[in-house]
């Protein structure tokens, strides 16, 4: 109310009346672009904290659709035409609805939309914004430690991880706790290795924070 006069249920109204007007006008549905898929999922990224968890499931699986459209489920090396910019902004948008899917089918108990072995599309580098541009010409070496892509990386790991952790569809099992553990020990070690060792915990506690939240999550 101080800063906009309105309170934020009709702000978040209006301006989500505005992004879906938006979207018709660029004929999503029929022309799919790699701006609009990165606008609809951060809306979905948002909206799922306030809005009906079968709302952001339906909206998920089209917005995957129109990822697939693009072809962002094969990594962008296999593609000539694409520079070192496209094919890291590619891989980002892939991961992120990755992401999304997991947490879209654990709200609504389905299987999920992206099944393990149907992408080929690698993680993005951990790296710094400042290390790629439209420019860019040559793919540049990732970094050690934490960089400006750390959190998501771990983040999207995380979600690939959850996939191994439960069912991938209604005629395979859970598996046991035994390997549940072994999984979570997994990546626990990789992303100490790959990010945090080389920096202070009381600085940064980001992989102590997020896997504790996820594997309390969880009842493990």
């Amino acid at each position: 109310m101080t800063n906009f006069g309105l309170a934020k249920t009709d702000l978040s109204h209006k301006y989500r009346l505005g992004l879906e007007h938006a979207l018709a006008k660029a004929d999503f549905l029929n022309i799919p672009d790699l701006v609009l898929v990165q606008a609809f999922a951060i809306f979905l990224s948002l909206v799922r904290l306030h809005d009906s968890p079968r709302f952001v499931w339906m909206m998920t699986g089209l917005l995957i659709r129109m990822a697939q459209a693009l072809g962002l489920q094969r990594d962008g090396t296999h593609f000539e035409h694409l520079t070192p910019y496209d094919i890291e902004m590619r891989r980002r948008v892939w991961w992120v609805l990755c992401v999304l899917d997991v947490r879209a089918s654990e709200d609504q108990g389905t299987e999920f939309t992206i099944a393990r072995g149907s992408f080929d599309t690698k993680f993005p580098l951990n790296i710094n914004n400042t290390d790629i541009d439209p420019e860019t010409t040559q793919i540049p070496a990732e970094r050690e430690g934490v960089t400006d892509m750390s959190f998501p990386l771990v983040w999207f790991q995380v979600g690939e991880i959850s996939k191994q952790m439960v069912a991938e569809s209604a005629k395979e099992g859970v598996p046991d706790v035994e390997e549940q553990s072994r999984l979570l020990n997994e990546i626990y070690n990789a992303l100490d290795r790959g990010y945090v060792r080389n920096i202070e915990r009381k600085e940064l506690p980001i992989l102590d924070c997020f896997m504790n939240k996820y594997v309390c999550s969880r009842g493990i």
